[in-house]
């Protein structure tokens, strides 16, 4: 400040047109800001849409859609070129999310059998919302003398969505998941029966995972809060006895 304020704004840029990209830059970056943080609430494949339709909107707006003159100079022609690559990857993302994925960095993988899905890791989890639900999910489960995955999950919770399209969705983990009954805790809503559900295992919140035994018991010593890679989680699991 000092050094401008002597140099009486000699060194500051002058106003004029490259202001507009400026505008235009951080404008781009505030809407992704916005889808960013709308990953909390929405699922995944909305994200991959929104983001694809951003990536679409920039390649317009760098002129990917217009021809090139035949005299165009080396920096307009790498800026067609920059459109270009965002057009293909917008078009990727779009792609990506009517086939039902819902990872940002890899969305055609659902194409070819890898990616994580909308409803990743399966559809064998059963979801509760209370904990009469979540009384009734543990007692079928012991019935069939058969153990139990308890996975607190909530919308707006990062790590969940990190722990559930990276860990819970490896192939070795669900092999390992197979004979386990999945339950769900869905803390999205912040009422009664969310914090009752929390309250009842000391919980602060999601993520959370609680593996219980045939007979019901608790594997306390391996309750994991936070995410944790697949292979930790492998450990831990045998660990547990599962």
């Amino acid at each position: 400040l000092l050094a401008f304020g002597t140099t009486a704004g000699a060194l500051l840029p002058r106003a004029g047109a490259w202001m507009d990209t400026v505008k235009a830059v951080f404008g781009v970056l505030f809407l992704g800001l916005a889808i960013w943080m709308l990953d909390r609430v929405l699922a995944s494949g909305w994200i991959l849409a929104l983001g694809g339709l951003l990536l679409l909107g920039c390649a317009v707006y760098l002129g990917a859609l217009q021809r090139l003159p035949e005299d165009a100079g080396g920096w307009r022609k790498l800026r067609q070129s920059l459109a270009l690559i965002l057009l293909l990857l917008g078009t990727a993302e779009l792609a990506g999310a009517l086939g039902g994925s819902g990872s940002l960095l890899n969305p055609l993988a659902v194409f070819a059998g890898g990616g994580a899905p909308l409803a990743a890791p399966g559809t064998r989890w059963a979801t509760v919302t209370t904990p009469q639900q979540l009384d009734a999910a543990l007692a079928q489960a012991r019935a069939a003398h058969q153990g139990a995955l308890v996975d607190y999950y909530a919308q707006w919770c990062v790590a969940c969505k990190e722990m559930e399209h990276t860990t819970l969705a490896d192939p070795r983990v669900q092999r390992a998941l197979a004979p386990l009954a999945l339950i769900r805790v869905d803390v999205t809503r912040d009422d009664a029966d969310s914090r009752a559900l929390l309250k009842r295992y000391g919980l602060l919140g999601p993520p959370a995972t609680l593996f219980f035994a045939p007979d019901g018991r608790e594997r306390t010593a391996e309750r994991l809060v936070g995410a944790e890679d697949a292979s930790g989680f492998l450990a831990r699991l045998r660990r547990a006895g599962l």
